[in-house]
């Protein structure tokens, strides 16, 4: 399995969070991202794991959309459905997670 992300090339615009289905990317917390070395800015799977650890310390295991961390994680190298929680809350804008699905149809 591979997943890194880029940031020498990210201008933060948030598609990302929307476009992938297990809602591992999430926008929020501090952009901190200031380097003196132009390719520090890309991470590798640990690194975002690393990150991710840390950021979920501090904030006391509250996700940026707000979701508290689970105490016994899921662990599976199978895909799973992505979760309905609305992320820009009950009013928001429609991204991924809201559209109707075949099952919603009359």
């Amino acid at each position: 399995d591979r997943y890194e992300i880029d940031f020498r090339i990210c201008m933060y615009c948030g598609l990302c969070t929307e476009a992938c289905p297990y809602q591992a990317i999430q926008a929020g917390g501090r952009y901190d991202d200031a380097v003196y070395v132009f390719e520090d800015m890309y991470r590798d799977r640990d690194a975002l794991s690393r990150e991710a650890g840390e950021y979920l310390d501090r904030s006391g295991g509250v996700y940026p959309n707000g979701q508290q961390q689970e105490e016994n994680p899921l662990r599976t190298h199978l895909p799973t459905a992505r979760g309905r929680f609305p992320v820009a809350g009950e009013e928001g804008p429609f991204g991924p997670q809201h559209l109707p699905g075949k099952l919603d149809r009359d």
